[in-house]
């Protein structure tokens, strides 16, 4: 999975494009983790009302 995301990534920013955003449930740790070992970065986090 890692390997893919960061292939899709790298042909994303070739491709110009400036941002990228994802989210996972809070409870999921596990993808929080998968998304910061391919380079992405917390940034804030939302509740839904």
């Amino acid at each position: 999975m890692r390997e893919s995301l960061s292939a899709l990534l790298n042909k994303l920013k070739e491709d110009g494009m400036k941002y990228i955003t994802a989210t996972h449930e809070v409870k999921n740790y596990c993808s929080g983790n998968v998304m910061k070992s391919i380079g992405m970065k917390y940034l804030y986090s939302y509740r839904i009302l």
